[in-house]
């Protein structure tokens, strides 16, 4: 069976965009420039327009100190070693 697949890509600030976004999301992915504090204010905003089902992933420095908890129930699932950097992954339940 094929499957169809949408997506969209939208220039604007992502956390002004999130507070205003009405969508709901099924991934997500996050590469904020690095020791900024970005990524921490990210996670929530996009954890309240995500899917139920849906996952959320997270570049960072290998090494760094991620919340357990995205927000809206997401929570630390995996935690992935890629070189220099680490991808963590968040779901709910």
């Amino acid at each position: 069976a094929l499957c169809s697949l949408q997506g969209e890509v939208v220039a604007a600030d992502s956390l002004a965009y999130l507070a205003h976004c009405s969508g709901r999301f099924d991934i997500a992915f996050l590469d904020p420039p690095y020791a900024v504090g970005l990524l921490q204010k990210a996670l929530p905003a996009v954890s309240r327009v995500m899917r139920e089902d849906g996952v959320i992933v997270a570049e960072s420095p290998y090494g760094e100190t991620l919340p357990e908890e995205a927000g809206s129930g997401f929570g630390l699932k995996k935690l992935k070693k890629y070189g220099s950097m680490q991808l963590a992954y968040y779901r709910k339940g």
